[in-house]
């Protein structure tokens, strides 16, 4: 279970905030292995993406789902049902408005986390392979602004 943590910065000499002579430090959780692996699970830029997908297991027909975010190293998406668990390979079909043209996208992924949102769930998706192409339309939309 991730545990949340606040980092307060104490202003000190300055004229906008009184100074307390206090420290503070993040409170890392008391089971934690790695405190910087728990701060920084998620590595790689992310841009939004707002547009449809489908998500299949190897086993199964796809089922459509709503992109929120992707990267080189991962991506999530809005599914509404819970039929894809932790842990499980799929494989995910999207397609990214690049500014010369849309580039359709398939990729091998493995779900990392599952979370229970508003209407459905939230997955986060590890990239497990993307063929080059794929993997050099990826990189573009996540430079380009």
């Amino acid at each position: 279970m991730t545990v949340l943590f606040a980092l307060a910065l104490a202003h000190q000499g300055s004229d906008d905030v009184a100074s307390t002579g206090e420290d503070y430090m993040p409170i890392a959780p008391a089971t934690s292995q790695s405190f910087a692996a728990e701060l920084d699970r998620r590595s790689g830029a992310r841009r939004p993406l707002r547009t449809e997908a489908a998500i299949s297991l190897a086993s199964g027909p796809p089922w459509p789902a709503q992109m929120v975010d992707v990267g080189l190293r991962g991506l999530s998406l809005h599914l509404d049902h819970d039929n894809v668990p932790a842990g499980s390979g799929c494989d995910v079909t999207f397609t990214l408005p690049l500014k010369e043209a849309e580039h359709p996208i398939r990729i091998r992924a493995k779900v990392t986390r599952r979370l229970v949102r508003s209407g459905g769930y939230k997955l986060d998706l590890e990239v497990q392979h993307a063929s080059p192409e794929d993997a050099q339309a990826l990189e573009r939309f996540v430079i380009e602004r």
